[in-house]
């Protein structure tokens, strides 16, 4: 027989957007002197509406094909309701401190985010000529660089 044990929270994201997750924390007996919890957890898309009961049924199915946190132990009593809500706790401060831990792609898309912000605001302070510079720079191709760089060499080397 399984127990079942659900926890909804959210965190702020890179973008600053709150996205929802729902953990599924299920304990159940692998035979007759152990006993297993296995965690699993969904996250809801910030643009997307959360929806708890999907979150539910995405998180268990986590919990038992690919747990992000599993337990083991010989002593049945040990995995009880206060230890499920510690570890349940415990995933929960984990995931708002690091979701990058939990979520793939996640400090990938997070760097990839900031350099974006970066650039950007770069590209606000520059001046209207050197924005309309890199424009038509951006636009020159290889070979064109390399005709360009072999005119330089022998124009440079006159002076």
């Amino acid at each position: 027989m399984e127990k079942v044990t659900y926890l909804s929270d959210k965190f702020i994201n890179y973008k600053g957007e709150t996205q929802q997750f729902v953990l599924c924390a299920v304990s159940y007996m692998l035979d007759d002197t152990t006993k297993s919890l296995s965690v699993g957890v969904s996250f809801t898309h910030p643009k997307d509406t959360f929806n708890e009961e999907i979150g539910e049924t995405i998180a268990y199915n986590k919990a038992i094909d690919k747990p992000c946190c599993y337990l083991e132990t010989d002593n049945k009593g040990v995995i009880n309701t206060a230890l499920v809500t510690c570890v349940l706790t415990n995933i929960v401060e984990q995931i708002q401190k690091n979701p990058g831990k939990f979520i793939a792609g996640y400090n990938d898309a997070e760097k990839k985010y900031k350099q974006t912000c970066e650039a950007s605001k770069t590209w606000s302070q520059m001046t209207e000529e050197d924005k309309s510079f890199i424009t038509k720079l951006v636009k020159v191709t290889d070979s064109q660089i390399k005709h360009f760089r072999n005119i330089w060499r022998l124009i440079d080397g006159k002076r």
